[in-house]
């Protein structure tokens, strides 16, 4: 995973950060380095995860409790925090950390960070997609996907 971000990040350099400015393209540019310079962001044992477990993905009853799962097209093996990443953005980083704990995770911190990485990066990855594609409407899609998570990145508690 690391030279798929590592990648990544040349391809930002080359296609996205120019066309950002200054204080977007420093936050991409700490993100990345953060990322990227953390070992331990590349130290877990790969699980299947679900890949996208967002709250529209979660099936709740009436009391509020959880009832179900669904769409499954984004499983893969991956990162197990992978799957607790959407629940920051939905949810809040309070219950995360919550969500976290309950799981036991071992640094949520890290997990937490990751999240916000994460959603730059693959806001990236899609704008980048629609670079090789010629698809000036999926630029535009995640020109404001990355402005959401660089948002969110920035107002995040404690920044």
């Amino acid at each position: 995973m690391r030279d798929r971000y590592e990648e990544l990040g040349e391809g930002a350099r080359e296609h996205v950060l120019p066309s950002l400015g200054a204080a977007a393209r420093a936050d991409c540019a700490t993100l990345f380095e953060q990322f990227l310079g953390d070992a331990g962001n590349f130290a877990y044992r790969a699980v299947v995860i679900h890949s996208d477990l967002g709250g529209r993905h979660v099936l709740m009853d009436g009391t509020p409790r959880a009832v179900g799962i669904i769409d499954y097209g984004s499983a893969c093996i991956g990162d197990p925090a992978g799957d607790f990443r959407p629940a920051l953005f939905d949810f809040g980083e309070e219950f995360t950390r919550e969500l976290l704990a309950d799981y036991g995770h071992d640094d949520p911190d890290r997990a937490v960070r990751n999240a916000y990485f994460c959603r730059v990066a693959g806001a990236i990855g899609g704008w980048l997609e629609g670079v090789r594609e010629g698809a000036e409407w999926k630029i535009d899609n995640k020109r404001d996907a990355l402005r959401h998570a660089l948002t969110a990145y920035t107002e995040r508690p404690g920044a």
